[in-house]
């Protein structure tokens, strides 16, 4: 037996010439709904602000597009980093294509409850065919033995402060 999980079609993403973006980005692009939350990346990334630098606060954006990411606004705006997080809705694919390809760091959100430890979402062989950097906030299961084979990731267990820290800073 030959186990396939999942996959993409590599010609999506032949010619795509990357967004060039003046400040440092994470980006998150997908569907937020049930267990997937912005919530600890929103908080964590608020922490993260309040302990570097304030020259660097400047310098860095959070970028959401899809589905329900005004989930993400709202809690940015509640604890005051609303200029650090941006949030769109579905944009066309070429489009997200190129954001994706120039962003500093891709944000992968998986529930952290036992039956996401199973799961495998089309985001994550989206984000590696692009050849960027993951920041995966994600639980131990399928998708992490994924990156691990992949490589070029951050892995945060959620509700891991330090780790969220670590990540960026080595970013």
């Amino acid at each position: 037996f030959k186990v396939i999980r999942n996959g993409i079609d590599p010609a999506l993403f032949e010619n795509i010439e990357p967004e060039g973006f003046e400040k440092f980005t994470i980006l998150f692009a997908g569907t937020l709904y049930g267990t997937i939350t912005p919530d600890f990346f929103i908080r964590a990334l608020d922490r993260w602000l309040k302990g570097v630098d304030p020259s660097v606060r400047g310098n860095v954006q959070a970028l959401f597009y899809g589905m329900g990411c005004e989930k993400a606004g709202a809690l940015a705006k509640e604890l005051g980093v609303d200029e650090v997080v941006k949030t769109s809705g579905l944009i066309p694919q070429e489009e997200i294509f190129r954001k994706q390809k120039g962003a500093d760091l891709l944000l992968l959100i998986i529930g952290n409850d036992i039956r996401s430890r199973g799961v495998i979402t089309s985001k994550l062989f989206e984000y590696m065919a692009l050849g960027r950097p993951i920041l995966a906030v994600v639980p131990d299961g399928e998708a992490l033995d994924i990156l691990r084979d992949y490589g070029n990731f951050h892995h945060v267990p959620h509700d891991d402060y330090t780790a969220f820290t670590q990540a960026l800073d080595t970013a």
